[in-house]
């Protein structure tokens, strides 16, 4: 998930975007806090979580599965073996 802030926030930092009210919860309503400049602005803030969420997503995929297959298999041999 911190490659994905990363990614997103250094696209964000780039266009220069800029929130308009200070939101203290992590959800889809905190988008709100775009709203109140340019419509670049609002479009590119949306962009920029965009891209944090299906960096953050596709690094876990990359990253998770091997592991819980792995786990899987031990699981299921140790139910074997019992």
């Amino acid at each position: 998930m911190i490659v994905g802030g990363f990614a997103g926030g250094l696209y964000a930092g780039i266009t220069g975007v800029t929130t308009y009210s200070l939101i203290p919860v992590a959800s889809f309503i905190s988008l709100t806090a775009f709203f109140g400049g340019t419509a670049a602005n609002t479009i590119n803030g949306f962009v920029s979580c965009i891209i944090g969420f299906v960096v953050a997503a596709v690094v876990s995929y990359i990253l998770g599965i091997k592991d819980n297959q792995k786990e899987a298999i031990e699981v299921e041999e140790n139910l074997i073996k019992s």
